[in-house]
């Protein structure tokens, strides 16, 4: 990790390593908020009205709805502007393809069309669904 770190400087400078920030720390404010939103509304609507209580199933269901719910509207498109980000060399904007995260869900929408933004949904829908069904099953 220290030769990653090293080399990244030497070759870019520092703030090459603080790139696709902005768009990871935006998709994270806003998943969180999904994802609570969406299970915690689901679990209002699973609760089985004999017991007044959520079942595990009910609940790794609202789990599951809450990560693909994520996976879909948040996380992949995120992703996809991130990496592009990260993958570019250099820091000087006039050799950058992609200003920033605007600019690139911009470019990538023009020039590969909207469906690019998600590109990658499938593993990335099986990974959260599952990850949240089994995360809010295990704290109920």
């Amino acid at each position: 990790m220290i030769h990653c770190a090293s080399t990244i400087i030497k070759e870019e400078g520092w703030r090459a390593l603080y790139k696709g920030l902005t768009p990871f720390c935006t998709h994270l404010v806003i998943k969180y908020s999904l994802r609570f939103f969406t299970h915690s509304t689901l679990l209002n609507a699973f609760v089985d009205p004999k017991t007044k209580k959520v079942t595990a199933l009910r609940n790794f269901s609202a789990g599951l709805c809450a990560g693909a719910l994520e996976a879909i509207c948040i996380v992949t498109p995120f992703e996809v502007v991130k990496t592009r980000l990260q993958a570019q060399h250099g820091m000087k904007l006039k050799d950058l393809k992609y200003k920033g995260p605007i600019d690139a869900a911009f470019k990538i929408v023009k020039n590969e069309g909207p469906t690019a933004l998600w590109k990658g949904v499938t593993p990335t829908l099986v990974r959260n669904s599952l990850n949240q069904a089994f995360n809010f099953m295990s704290y109920e």
